[in-house]
């Protein structure tokens, strides 16, 4: 829901323009994650806002690729923006087309060479009509701190060099459960911690 990604969602609701909100997604993104970034390119057809992963080929989560682009184009529509001329999805899709245009509401282009939304120059520079640049202001002076805070792992240290999967709900021996298991297991972790729901359905082990 609007709300959910705190400072980035407002920083998009108070822009002038489609892509000064999404410029300030780009560069405040790693408040919330450093698995992928966000960068801008210039194309023949538009604005593309391409969905960069910052981890290994073996742990990419296509299913967060999927969430993150339908979360900001769905916050773009929510400050009153147009939605995406194209959505571009790299990797194997996880639904086939007329599932993605549904959540969309776009063209998709499957198996693609990027992750990005893309918008007509007219749409990116379209004015959002809840723009504060007062507001905008200080939610990036809010921003700039955040980031300031977040933890800057040095080569070489614990953090930089183990990888941990953790799980909060085993589920059932079911098709969904066993390939969440197959892709927990591409990412290599080092070890794995369970924090709860790790027997079921009688709560001891069997």
């Amino acid at each position: 829901p609007f709300g959910a990604y705190e400072v980035l969602d407002y920083l998009i609701l108070s822009s002038g323009t489609v892509g000064e909100g999404l410029a300030h997604v780009a560069e405040y993104f790693a408040i919330f994650t450093r698995t992928a970034r966000y960068e801008i390119h210039a194309r023949a057809e538009g604005m593309a806002f391409e969905m960069v992963w910052q981890i290994p080929p073996e742990g990419v989560m296509f299913h967060l690729r999927d969430y993150s682009l339908a979360a900001i184009a769905g916050r773009v529509a929510f400050a009153g923006g147009p939605k995406p001329v194209r959505v571009e999805l790299a990797g194997p899709p996880l639904a086939d087309t007329g599932e993605y245009v549904r959540a969309f509401g776009a063209e998709v282009k499957l198996r693609a060479r990027h992750n990005a939304l893309l918008f007509t120059q007219p749409a990116w520079d379209a004015p959002l009509p809840r723009r504060d640049a007062d507001l905008n202001r200080t939610l990036r002076r809010h921003g700039q701190l955040l980031l300031g805070r977040q933890p800057r792992p040095e080569a070489g240290t614990v953090a930089a060099q183990v990888r941990a999967a953790v799980i909060g709900d085993f589920g059932d021996s079911t098709q969904p459960a066993a390939d969440v298991a197959v892709l927990v297991a591409s990412w290599q972790p080092d070890f794995v911690a369970t924090v709860g729901d790790t027997s079921k359905p009688l709560g001891r082990l069997h």
